[in-house]
């Protein structure tokens, strides 16, 4: 890590790729139950009273708002008018197209990492399967082993092991500061941390937490996926102050994967439950969960630091059981439901949930159900809620449904569907196809949750925003026609690996349904030296910098075991036109596309979106211009070359996990696998799996991984799994 004066522009230093990128800052909305208003407000969320030694930020804020109020008159939401997120700027179409693409390829994910459970019965990784499937026990710590690196000066130690004495708020911003210069945190510390949170802390908790109401002089500050960014931890931290009896913090889940500090963001939120036990509150993410991390890539982030056999007999199951005991969602009453994805499925109420269940006593630790064989359970059908839960799976589709779904978005217009009707509507609950798993959610579904609750805000995470924070308003049926407010906020800013173009935000709740947005952006080189420098105008927009690179780039890893099932979809469609395939409409063309990747309801059907992919494949178009018709794979492969010097995963080579699988299946050795050895290895393992568990779809798998339809699975294309796996 490069600790360097803060210059106008930075090189983003990923390990991956280096892209030149505006210094992109901070700006603060403050909104009200009746308004909303676009300014900066002078009650600041940043505190400083010597515990965490963050840096103080009045002053900051001070200077930069006159500046501010200059450039912009605040602009209010009248209350019976709705407030949807302003969807004008010419770039928005290009981040529409890029978060689209992420989320199919997040999809992909969901599928590799369930192939990838599967094949473990053939030959088992590392990472025993119990520690996967199941609750493992809590090992022993071992001291000899576990002290090797205190005398590293590599690597950086809590003065004393928090089982003894909980970090303090000061011990915290050494670790923080240690850290962001390149240090690792001591294996001792990270077990004893995990441990102690986990057994002192979390496993104490209820499944749902409540909170009393906001006091007048309290704040909660909602912290969205920070997917192992160092860097926006810092952020949050210094712009929301240290915790306290008035100053409360909510991490919402996503706490690692796609980032290169996954471990080191789990070991500091750890330590400070610890050193703020009733001031800081965890809610479990779709990512906690120990099988997601092979794909996503914690387990390789832990292995590469501590090395593989310390991740298989004490990382994993210490964070198996950490992952499972996080409360589900946290309750303010007569206020707000956080819950990092959506609700519960509709017609349970809220109580029943908390009084009927604990999550953990059920060994919960995939947050993905391992049994799709069934097509859902019907909660709506008025059974109690006890006895639906004695059905198998029961428990793992509620929490799929918590952990993965999301809102159902108008095509059109990028509004919530649905946010501004109350009589004859039929709510959406259908199933998540962009993602691959979890739920579909329209504004109904928000609506009739928070009404049976008795609340008035849903607040959610899961999805990156373009500007770290949304925010819908949604007609209420009740008498007084207060609106309810539905928010998504995602903090972790140029999502993944600080490559992408969004920023960072974090939400704070207030008394009288009061809110307030800070957002910002990092980068994971920069030492935070001043905020000031996260400050600058509000025009300036991260996506103004998505480039024709990025958006082929995210297209071909989105199609990257799709891309038979487009080519064999735009050939029918050919075929019945009598038409050659490069001379199918455009438009047509990309409907086909977006079918294959399964992105209905992501806003695709306005014309900012095809725009971008046009420019993207043909970059001399003019800017309001589309072709006639276009050959999205043509293209694709004519800048494949000039694209892959900025693509550092192009030269993946495979791990040798992936390779020994390779090398099982392949029993003709041959060097390349046929569809029979396909066939035989799926059908052994699934007489293999346990009763009940989703068998492998040997015709399914084999068009996934065959990208070229000649039958043999070459290394080429098995690696494309760890590809995947890879980002």
């Amino acid at each position: 890590m490069v600790f360097r004066p803060i210059a106008p522009a930075a090189i983003v230093a990923t390990g991956r790729r280096r892209l030149l990128l505006p210094r992109p800052r901070t700006h603060v909305c403050s909104g009200t139950k009746n308004t909303h208003t676009h300014t900066r407000s002078t009650d600041t969320a940043a505190h400083h009273d010597g515990g965490l030694h963050v840096r103080f930020l009045h002053h900051v804020r001070h200077q930069s708002s006159q500046q501010h109020q200059a450039r912009q008159q605040p602009a209010t939401t009248n209350s019976n008018q709705q407030h949807q997120p302003a969807t004008h700027h010419q770039d928005d179409g290009a981040w529409t197209l890029l978060a689209a693409l992420e989320k199919a390829r997040e999809a992909e994910g969901v599928r590799v990492s369930r192939l990838v459970s599967s094949l473990e019965t053939l030959l088992p990784r590392p990472t025993p399967a119990s520690l996967v499937e199941g609750g493992a026990h809590m090992p022993n710590l071992d001291e000899s082993s576990a002290s090797r690196h205190t005398s590293d000066p590599a690597f950086f130690r809590l003065p004393s092991d928090p089982a003894d004495h909980h970090p303090t708020g000061k011990d915290i911003a050494k670790m923080i500061r240690s850290t962001r210069r390149g240090r690792r945190i001591d294996l001792s510390t990270v077990e004893s941390l995990l441990r102690v949170a986990t057994t002192s802390r979390f496993q104490r908790l209820p499944s749902i937490v409540t909170l009393p109401p906001l006091a007048d002089s309290q704040k909660l500050h909602v912290v969205g996926d920070l997917h192992g960014s160092l860097s926006d931890l810092e952020a949050v931290l210094g712009l929301t102050g240290e915790p306290s009896a008035n100053n409360l913090i909510l991490f919402n889940g996503d706490l690692s994967d796609r980032g290169d500090n996954g471990i080191e963001i789990i070991s500091t939120v750890c330590a400070l439950s610890l050193a703020y036990p009733d001031c800081v509150y965890v809610n479990r993410g779709n990512h906690e969960d120990l099988a997601l991390s092979v794909a996503y890539g914690l387990a390789a982030e832990v292995q590469f630091k501590y090395g593989s056999a310390v991740f298989r007999e004490r990382l994993a199951p210490l964070l198996d059981e950490f992952f499972m005991c996080l409360p589900l969602a946290t309750v303010v009453e007569d206020d707000a439901f956080i819950v990092h994805a959506g609700p519960p499925p509709p017609g349970i109420p809220l109580k029943t949930i908390q009084d009927s269940f604990r999550w953990d006593g059920c060994g919960v630790s995939r947050t993905i159900r391992t049994n799709t064989d069934h097509h859902g359970i019907d909660w709506g059908k008025g059974e109690r809620f006890e006895s639906l839960c004695a059905q198998d799976h029961a428990v793992e589709e509620m929490l799929e449904t918590m952990l993965w779904s999301d809102p159902d978005i108008d095509e059109f217009n990028g509004t919530l569907m649905n946010s501004g009707r109350t009589k004859n509507v039929t709510p959406v609950w259908s199933a998540n196809v962009s993602r691959g798993a979890g739920y579909r959610f329209d504004a109904e579904i928000v609506r009739q949750f928070l009404n049976s609750s008795g609340l008035k805000r849903l607040i959610r995470s899961h999805e990156p925003m373009q500007k770290g924070c949304t925010r819908y308003e949604i007609l209420s049926d009740d008498d007084n026609g207060v609106p309810l407010e539905f928010f998504t906020v995602f903090s972790a800013s140029r999502y993944p690996y600080k490559e992408g173009f969004n920023f960072g935000a974090v939400l704070t709740l207030m008394a009288e349904y009061r809110h307030r947005i800070i957002r910002y952006a990092t980068d994971d080189d920069e030492p935070l030296m001043s905020f000031a420098d996260l400050l600058a105008k509000d025009a300036q927009k991260l996506s103004a910098n998505i480039d024709a690179v990025a958006l082929r780039r995210s297209l071909r890893a989105a199609l990257a075991t799709r891309r038979v099932a487009f080519e064999r979809e735009l050939d029918e469609m050919a075929r019945w036109r009598g038409e050659d395939v490069e001379s199918l409409p455009f438009d047509d063309t990309i409907d086909a596309l977006f079918r294959t990747l399964n992105l209905r309801g992501e806003g695709l059907l306005q014309d900012r979106p095809r725009r971008a992919i046009a420019l993207a494949l043909e970059p001399d178009l003019a800017p309001d211009q589309l072709p006639a018709s276009v050959d999205v794979l043509k293209s694709l492969d004519s800048f494949a070359e000039e694209d892959r010097k900025h693509d550092d995963c192009s030269d993946y080579q495979g791990n040798s996990w992936l390779q020994a699988v390779f090398s099982l299946i392949d029993v003709s050795n041959e060097d390349w696998i046929s569809r029979d050895e396909w066939n035989d290895a799926v059908a052994t393992v699934n007489e293999s799996l346990p009763p009940g568990t989703e068998k492998i779809d040997a015709h399914e798998t084999w068009d996934m991984l065959d990208q070229n339809g000649d039958g043999k699975l070459s290394h080429w294309e098995w690696n494309a799994l760890g590809a995947v796996m890879c980002r």
